[in-house]
């Protein structure tokens, strides 16, 4: 990010790939299951808010002040 290595497991990157391609629509995290995991029937919703946590602990430190991933109360996640 900004030209600096991020290291990122497979998952996240699937997870910050899905909401790219999909920058300032709210996706649900079912499908963000569906989009990141390669098994989300074995998967909890769970695993998506951890997954996203993780994520913006890793590009958070390129982000700024405000992180680029926003949590849509209720529904799911965006990336602006």
């Amino acid at each position: 990010m900004d030209g600096a290595p991020v290291s990122l497991t497979p998952t996240e990157y699937r997870l910050l790939v899905a909401l790219v391609k999909n920058r300032g629509k709210v996706l649900a995290q079912g499908k963000l299951l569906e989009l990141a995991w390669s098994d989300p029937l074995r998967v909890g919703p769970d695993r998506v808010k951890y997954g996203v946590m993780r994520l913006r602990r890793k590009i958070g430190k390129h982000a700024g002040p405000d992180s680029r991933i926003e949590a849509v109360r209720g529904f799911g996640y965006r990336y602006r």
